[in-house]
Protein backbone atom coordinates (compact mmCIF):
# COMPACT_ATOMS: atom_id res chain seq x y z
CA UNK A 1 0.00 0.00 0.00
CA UNK A 2 2.72 2.56 0.72
CA UNK A 3 4.46 1.25 -2.27
CA UNK A 4 1.54 2.14 -4.15
CA UNK A 5 0.58 5.49 -2.65
CA UNK A 6 4.79 6.14 -3.44
CA UNK A 7 4.49 5.29 -6.76
CA UNK A 8 1.53 7.77 -7.06
CA UNK A 9 3.37 10.81 -5.62
CA UNK A 10 6.40 10.00 -7.55
CA UNK A 11 3.89 9.97 -10.55
CA UNK A 12 1.94 13.10 -8.83
CA UNK A 13 5.66 14.49 -8.56
CA UNK A 14 6.56 14.01 -12.31
CA UNK A 15 2.96 15.18 -13.63
CA UNK A 16 3.98 18.63 -11.27
CA UNK A 17 7.62 18.36 -12.96
CA UNK A 18 6.33 18.29 -16.42
CA UNK A 19 3.20 20.53 -16.42
CA UNK A 20 5.64 23.31 -15.09
CA UNK A 21 7.97 22.68 -17.79
CA UNK A 22 5.45 22.60 -20.60
CA UNK A 23 3.88 25.95 -18.55
CA UNK A 24 7.75 27.31 -18.86
CA UNK A 25 7.85 26.16 -22.74
CA UNK A 26 4.53 28.09 -23.36
CA UNK A 27 5.40 31.02 -21.23
CA UNK A 28 9.12 31.90 -22.40
CA UNK A 29 8.16 32.26 -25.86
CA UNK A 30 4.86 34.80 -25.39
CA UNK A 31 7.63 36.46 -23.51
CA UNK A 32 10.20 37.22 -25.81
CA UNK A 33 6.88 37.34 -28.05
CA UNK A 34 6.01 40.10 -26.39
CA UNK A 35 9.88 41.63 -26.02
CA UNK A 36 9.90 41.50 -29.70
CA UNK A 37 6.24 43.09 -30.29
CA UNK A 38 8.25 46.18 -27.93
CA UNK A 39 10.88 46.27 -28.93
CA UNK A 40 9.54 46.51 -33.08
CA UNK A 41 7.60 49.61 -31.62
CA UNK A 42 10.16 50.97 -30.64
CA UNK A 43 12.31 50.77 -34.12
CA UNK A 44 8.90 51.91 -35.56
CA UNK A 45 8.92 54.86 -33.28
CA UNK A 46 12.14 55.66 -34.11
CA UNK A 47 11.86 54.73 -37.81
CA UNK A 48 8.84 57.21 -37.74
CA UNK A 49 10.85 59.86 -35.74
CA UNK A 50 13.53 59.45 -38.40
CA UNK A 51 11.21 60.13 -40.90
CA UNK A 52 10.07 63.10 -39.36
CA UNK A 53 12.76 64.63 -39.05
CA UNK A 54 14.14 63.84 -42.73
CA UNK A 55 11.10 65.24 -43.73
CA UNK A 56 11.26 68.58 -41.36
CA UNK A 57 14.54 69.04 -42.91
CA UNK A 58 13.48 68.59 -46.50
CA UNK A 59 11.08 70.62 -45.89
CA UNK A 60 13.47 73.49 -44.44
CA UNK A 61 15.86 72.60 -47.57
CA UNK A 62 13.22 73.43 -50.06
CA UNK A 63 11.95 76.67 -48.47
CA UNK A 64 15.63 77.84 -48.10
CA UNK A 65 16.60 77.04 -52.03
CA UNK A 66 12.64 78.87 -52.97
CA UNK A 67 14.26 82.00 -50.81
CA UNK A 68 17.59 81.97 -52.79
CA UNK A 69 16.02 81.77 -56.08
CA UNK A 70 13.57 84.64 -54.86
CA UNK A 71 16.71 86.50 -54.07
CA UNK A 72 18.27 85.92 -57.37
CA UNK A 73 15.15 86.85 -59.22
CA UNK A 74 14.89 89.97 -57.82
CA UNK A 75 18.87 90.69 -57.91
CA UNK A 76 18.39 89.97 -61.62
CA UNK A 77 14.82 91.87 -62.17
CA UNK A 78 16.60 94.89 -60.36
CA UNK A 79 19.98 94.54 -62.63
CA UNK A 80 18.20 94.85 -65.38
CA UNK A 81 15.93 98.16 -64.53
CA UNK A 82 18.82 99.68 -63.41
CA UNK A 83 20.33 98.78 -66.90
CA UNK A 84 17.46 99.90 -68.76
CA UNK A 85 16.92 103.08 -66.78
CA UNK A 86 20.74 104.00 -67.03
CA UNK A 87 20.29 103.77 -70.98
CA UNK A 88 17.14 105.44 -70.97
CA UNK A 89 18.58 108.44 -69.06
CA UNK A 90 21.44 108.20 -71.23
CA UNK A 91 19.92 108.48 -74.23
CA UNK A 92 17.34 111.06 -72.95
CA UNK A 93 20.31 113.41 -72.23
CA UNK A 94 22.54 112.43 -75.62
CA UNK A 95 19.17 113.13 -77.33
CA UNK A 96 18.52 116.67 -75.36
CA UNK A 97 22.58 117.09 -76.04
CA UNK A 98 21.70 117.17 -79.79
CA UNK A 99 18.79 119.29 -79.27
CA UNK A 100 18.85 123.11 -79.69
CA UNK A 101 17.54 125.26 -76.82
CA UNK A 102 14.49 125.96 -79.08
CA UNK A 103 13.58 122.35 -79.80
CA UNK A 104 13.78 121.69 -76.11
CA UNK A 105 11.77 124.91 -74.87
CA UNK A 106 9.49 123.85 -77.68
CA UNK A 107 8.44 120.41 -76.49
CA UNK A 108 9.66 120.88 -72.57
CA UNK A 109 7.37 118.56 -70.48
CA UNK A 110 5.96 120.42 -67.95
CA UNK A 111 3.91 117.38 -67.06
CA UNK A 112 6.87 115.47 -65.46
CA UNK A 113 9.95 117.98 -65.16
CA UNK A 114 8.10 121.31 -63.90
CA UNK A 115 10.17 123.11 -62.03
CA UNK A 116 9.82 122.86 -57.97
CA UNK A 117 11.04 125.98 -57.05
CA UNK A 118 9.83 129.37 -57.57
CA UNK A 119 13.15 130.97 -58.44
CA UNK A 120 13.33 127.90 -61.50
CA UNK A 121 9.85 128.96 -63.09
CA UNK A 122 11.50 131.94 -63.40
CA UNK A 123 14.84 131.08 -64.54
CA UNK A 124 12.84 128.91 -67.16
CA UNK A 125 10.19 131.75 -67.67
CA UNK A 126 13.21 133.71 -68.82
CA UNK A 127 14.83 131.18 -71.06
CA UNK A 128 11.43 131.13 -72.92
CA UNK A 129 11.60 135.42 -73.25
CA UNK A 130 15.65 135.05 -74.54
CA UNK A 131 14.68 132.35 -77.12
CA UNK A 132 11.61 134.54 -78.35
CA UNK A 133 12.71 137.53 -78.42
CA UNK A 134 16.19 136.95 -79.87
CA UNK A 135 15.50 133.83 -82.30
CA UNK A 136 13.37 134.58 -85.77
CA UNK A 137 10.64 132.51 -86.25
CA UNK A 138 7.42 131.76 -88.13
CA UNK A 139 4.17 132.37 -86.46
CA UNK A 140 3.56 128.67 -86.02
CA UNK A 141 6.66 128.08 -84.12
CA UNK A 142 6.02 131.66 -81.96
CA UNK A 143 2.94 130.51 -81.07
CA UNK A 144 3.73 127.20 -80.06
CA UNK A 145 6.09 129.05 -77.59
CA UNK A 146 4.02 131.07 -76.52
CA UNK A 147 1.23 128.39 -75.57
CA UNK A 148 4.59 127.02 -73.19
CA UNK A 149 5.05 130.03 -71.39
CA UNK A 150 1.55 129.74 -70.37
CA UNK A 151 1.77 126.54 -68.48
CA UNK A 152 3.75 128.74 -66.17
CA UNK A 153 0.73 131.14 -65.68
CA UNK A 154 -1.63 131.27 -62.60
CA UNK A 155 -5.26 130.37 -63.36
CA UNK A 156 -6.37 134.43 -62.52
CA UNK A 157 -3.66 135.34 -65.06
CA UNK A 158 -4.60 132.92 -67.65
CA UNK A 159 -8.12 134.17 -67.12
CA UNK A 160 -7.09 137.91 -67.70
CA UNK A 161 -5.23 137.16 -70.96
CA UNK A 162 -7.16 135.37 -73.59
CA UNK A 163 -4.92 133.44 -75.93
CA UNK A 164 -5.43 134.78 -79.23
CA UNK A 165 -4.99 138.34 -77.86
CA UNK A 166 -1.91 137.56 -75.35
CA UNK A 167 0.10 136.02 -78.75
CA UNK A 168 -1.07 138.61 -81.19
CA UNK A 169 0.68 141.67 -78.15
CA UNK A 170 3.59 139.51 -78.00
CA UNK A 171 3.95 139.09 -82.26
CA UNK A 172 4.00 143.25 -82.29
CA UNK A 173 6.24 143.60 -78.95
CA UNK A 174 8.84 140.50 -80.39
CA UNK A 175 8.88 142.85 -83.98
CA UNK A 176 9.37 145.88 -82.50
CA UNK A 177 11.99 144.73 -80.56
CA UNK A 178 14.10 143.10 -83.57
CA UNK A 179 13.13 145.95 -85.35
CA UNK A 180 14.96 148.30 -82.65
CA UNK A 181 18.21 146.05 -82.95
CA UNK A 182 17.93 144.70 -79.12
CA UNK A 183 19.32 141.54 -78.29
CA UNK A 184 18.66 139.82 -75.35
CA UNK A 185 22.23 139.05 -73.62
CA UNK A 186 20.90 137.19 -70.85
CA UNK A 187 19.83 136.89 -67.44
CA UNK A 188 20.27 136.41 -63.69
CA UNK A 189 17.66 135.07 -61.21
CA UNK A 190 18.58 135.75 -57.38
CA UNK A 191 19.57 132.77 -55.49
CA UNK A 192 16.77 130.43 -53.45
CA UNK A 193 17.96 132.49 -49.87
CA UNK A 194 16.73 136.01 -51.33
CA UNK A 195 13.47 134.45 -52.77
CA UNK A 196 11.13 136.39 -50.41
CA UNK A 197 8.60 134.18 -49.04
CA UNK A 198 4.74 134.79 -47.67
CA UNK A 199 1.49 133.56 -46.91
CA UNK A 200 -2.14 135.37 -46.76
CA UNK A 201 -5.90 134.27 -46.97
CA UNK A 202 -4.44 130.50 -46.72
CA UNK A 203 -2.20 131.24 -50.09
CA UNK A 204 1.69 131.02 -50.45
CA UNK A 205 3.17 133.38 -52.05
CA UNK A 206 7.11 134.27 -53.76
CA UNK A 207 8.74 137.25 -55.01
CA UNK A 208 11.84 136.36 -57.01
CA UNK A 209 13.67 139.12 -58.52
CA UNK A 210 15.90 138.88 -61.95
CA UNK A 211 18.51 141.45 -63.82
CA UNK A 212 18.19 141.15 -67.35
CA UNK A 213 20.63 142.68 -70.07
CA UNK A 214 19.60 144.12 -73.02
CA UNK A 215 21.88 144.92 -75.78
CA UNK A 216 21.10 148.18 -77.73
CA UNK A 217 22.98 150.13 -80.24
CA UNK A 218 26.20 149.10 -79.08
CA UNK A 219 25.15 149.27 -75.61
CA UNK A 220 23.96 147.36 -72.25
CA UNK A 221 20.74 148.46 -70.51
CA UNK A 222 19.96 146.91 -67.49
CA UNK A 223 16.79 145.19 -66.77
CA UNK A 224 15.46 145.10 -63.38
CA UNK A 225 12.49 142.99 -62.68
CA UNK A 226 10.21 141.66 -59.89
CA UNK A 227 7.96 138.88 -60.35
CA UNK A 228 4.88 137.62 -57.82
CA UNK A 229 4.11 133.88 -58.17
CA UNK A 230 1.55 132.12 -56.20
CA UNK A 231 1.37 127.73 -55.42
CA UNK A 232 -1.26 126.07 -57.23
CA UNK A 233 -1.55 122.42 -56.75
CA UNK A 234 1.94 122.20 -55.17
CA UNK A 235 3.48 124.16 -58.04
CA UNK A 236 4.81 127.48 -58.39
CA UNK A 237 2.92 129.68 -60.92
CA UNK A 238 3.41 133.16 -62.25
CA UNK A 239 0.84 135.79 -60.95
CA UNK A 240 2.63 138.79 -62.42
CA UNK A 241 5.69 141.23 -63.08
CA UNK A 242 7.08 144.42 -62.64
CA UNK A 243 9.77 146.47 -63.72
CA UNK A 244 12.23 147.74 -60.77
CA UNK A 245 12.36 151.50 -61.11
CA UNK A 246 16.25 152.26 -60.06
CA UNK A 247 17.94 156.02 -59.87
Amino acid sequence: MSEIEEGKETIEEKDQEEIIEELNEVTEPEYEADNNIEESGRVREKNDTVKKKSEKEGTKERTLRFVIMLVLAAVVVLGVYLHLTNNSKNSDRQAEENLTETEILKNYDFANQYPKQARDVVKLYCRYLKCMYNERFSEEELERLNTQVRELYCEALLAENDEAVQFSALQQDVEGFHAAGKIFIGYTVVEEENVQYSSMDGAEYAIVNTTCNIKESGSTNTLQMEYLLVKENDQWKIVGWQEIITN
